[in-house]
């Protein structure tokens, strides 16, 4: 069976969202393209991944233009309560337009247990880009701290394997 395509060509918005209280959030890219709505249910990894991604090209792109943009307008639209288009992401990636200075943002379900496949494709301004950069960031630091050492969440007590050498051993 072929995978369902969504193709939205150039979008009017991207937004990221965090649904949730820390430790429980669900994670979403918030696409429009004039009345076509998608929303893309990413996880933290892979939504703090495509930020760094966009940012690394962000700078790549501006030393080889003048960067000249209008002041960015940093509400986003309101994001319909039902989508036309909503997808688990298990594949996510990212492409440049030199040619037409787009950012292309790609993503697919995979999961082998569901009959359901979809890819989805936009593309995205520069202000568009570096407005969802900012909004990635917010959220990947709103959530629970990080140990900087073992990279684990820091709740409660936390005792780093890296910091003393050995983790905490247990014996019943």
């Amino acid at each position: 069976m072929r995978p369902e395509q969504h193709d939205f060509g150039q979008i009017s918005s991207v937004d990221a969202e965090a649904i949730g209280p820390p430790g429980q959030r669900r994670f979403r890219l918030a696409v429009l393209r004039d009345e076509q709505a998608a929303a893309l249910w990413l996880e933290k990894e892979q939504l703090a991944a495509l930020g760094t991604a966009i940012e690394q090209q962000l700078v790549r792109s501006d030393r080889q233009r003048q960067r000249i943009e209008a002041p960015m307008d940093e509400a986003a639209p309101p994001f319909p309560l039902n989508p036309g288009l909503d997808m688990r992401v298990g594949q996510i990636a990212l492409g440049y337009d030199e040619a037409k200075s787009l950012f292309l943002i790609q993503a697919a379900v995979v999961d082998s247990g569901s009959e359901q496949r979809a890819n989805f494709s936009c593309a995205a301004t520069h202000q568009q880009a570096r407005r969802l950069t900012r909004v990635i960031s917010r959220l990947i630091t709103a959530g629970r701290p990080t140990c900087p050492l073992c990279g684990a969440v820091i709740e409660g007590e936390h005792r780093c394997p890296r910091s003393n050498g050995h983790a905490e051993v247990l014996i019943p």
